[in-house]
């Protein structure tokens, strides 16, 4: 599961960046200027794309239940809202994830 930790690393990232930048509730171009080095580190997710597949699908509900917890965990953002939308979004994936392969059996 070690490029899953990565890309969910990268995600937390990008979004502390996002958090701080919405924290006055104005979007200023500087206040981005963080996203460059950590879109540079994104290749990693398009190069292992199949690879991080291939962990997620192999991975177990319970160990998938485990990364989800340590990503929400990690999160702990200024914006309530961000923070709720990005964990009910990683719920909404666990979920869909584990009922395909109950009905893919």
């Amino acid at each position: 599961m070690e490029n899953l930790k990565q890309v969910a690393k990268f995600g937390i990232e990008i979004s502390h960046v996002i958090d701080k930048a919405l924290v006055d509730k104005k979007i200023e171009l500087y206040e981005f200027l963080p996203l460059i080095p950590l879109l540079l580190k994104s290749q990693f997710v398009f190069v292992n794309i199949n690879q991080v597949s291939k962990e997620w699908n192999e991975s177990s509900f319970e160990q998938k239940q485990l990364l989800v917890k340590e990503v929400e965990q990690s999160l702990d953002l200024n914006n309530d809202k961000l923070e709720h939308i990005i964990e009910g979004s990683l719920s909404l994936l666990l979920n869909i994830s584990n009922l395909y392969k109950v009905v893919k059996g």
